[in-house]
């Protein structure tokens, strides 16, 4: 679906979102508009959507903040300190349970909502990760590589160097 399809879907959304319809005056809307008109079986999918949109435009950033007082758990802090803080974790915990509860999430979606937000959160963390990495491997190992072996680094070189290395060279 491409940007000008999702804006006119999302017009026919908030045009007849909480209304009466009927695929006629659907119809009679989108040629009065000019676009392509669409079911009542797709509006009523698109509509959940909107909604579903909606309640996670509200869920991530609340998540987040909620996260962010997150503490970690020291392996090696005292007991007392350790109990303290996975406490006060166990009650982020609750508290972000009651905000997908104020949200009114179907109870069909209770286990995607989650899963969601952890995808979102994990793809930012994998991209900055990825971009640490490539900006390493760019800036500082590649040339590195070439230096010491006059071209880009291959299999052949990674051989050959374990071997000049478990040599003593």
């Amino acid at each position: 679906m491409d940007d000008q399809r999702r804006e006119e879907i999302r017009m026919i959304v908030d045009r007849f979102r909480n209304l009466p319809y009927s695929d006629n005056l659907m119809k009679a809307y989108c040629n009065l508009k000019k676009i392509k008109p669409i079911t009542e079986n797709e509006l009523s999918d698109y509509t959940y959507q909107v909604g579903h949109d909606e309640k996670m435009s509200i869920l991530l950033p609340g998540m987040v903040n909620l996260l962010m007082k997150v503490r970690y758990v020291p392996m090696f802090a005292a007991t007392e300190e350790r109990k303290g803080i996975e406490k006060a974790n166990g009650k982020i915990h609750t508290e972000i349970c009651e905000l997908i509860e104020e949200q009114a999430i179907p109870f069909l979606m209770l286990d995607k909502v989650g899963g969601n937000i952890a995808r979102i959160l994990d793809d930012f963390i994998v991209q900055a990760g990825n971009a640490i990495y490539n900006k390493a491997m760019y800036q500082v190992i590649l040339p590195v590589m070439r230096e010491k072996f006059g071209a880009d680094f291959n299999s052949k070189h990674s051989k050959q160097y374990a071997i000049d290395k478990e040599k003593g060279k």
